[in-house]
């Protein structure tokens, strides 16, 4: 049996977020393969949902790069509260998540499919109950007040 080293418990927990991103985006291909729905004018989801897969791959190379900028003070118990105001993270406090939303959302409008689209939706509310909520808890334990701080500054 492997030991989980609790400094890197946070990536386990938003490791399990991604998958589960995943498994209800392919429960929502296998749905729209049995009973496909259109929802939009085929046109006009194309067009918005390549605007979002594209402004949700910006945001995600922008959050991946603002979070290796910030990887010499991850580490750090004592992490001041400037020091999560990195790129996205200054107006967003799971930029990763919010990407994803909009790449899982926006494929789904390009394809037409209702269920992948319902599926984006559901992985983003329920990561957001459940994953991200134990993330925050690991990082108010971790940095206390600089983050709770942050919290309160940057509320979604």
């Amino acid at each position: 049996m492997f030991k989980i080293n609790k400094k890197h418990f946070i990536h386990v927990v938003l490791g399990h977020s991604y998958l589960f991103y995943f498994v209800l985006f392919a429960i929502g291909i296998f749905f729209d393969g049995i009973k496909p729905v259109h929802f939009l004018h085929p046109e006009l989801a194309q067009n918005v949902g390549v605007a979002l897969v594209f402004i949700g791959s910006l945001l995600m190379v922008w959050s991946q790069q603002s979070s290796k900028k910030s990887l010499h003070e991850r580490h750090e118990t004592h992490r001041s509260e400037k020091a999560f105001f990195h790129g996205p993270y200054a107006y967003l406090r799971n930029p990763t998540q919010t990407s994803l939303l909009l790449m899982f959302l926006g494929l789904g409008l390009v394809l037409n499919m209702v269920f992948v689209s319902i599926a984006a939706i559901l992985s983003f509310i329920l990561g957001r109950l459940f994953f991200i909520k134990k993330q925050e808890t690991i990082l108010l334990d971790r940095y206390g007040q600089s983050y709770k701080t942050y919290k309160a500054k940057v509320r979604f």
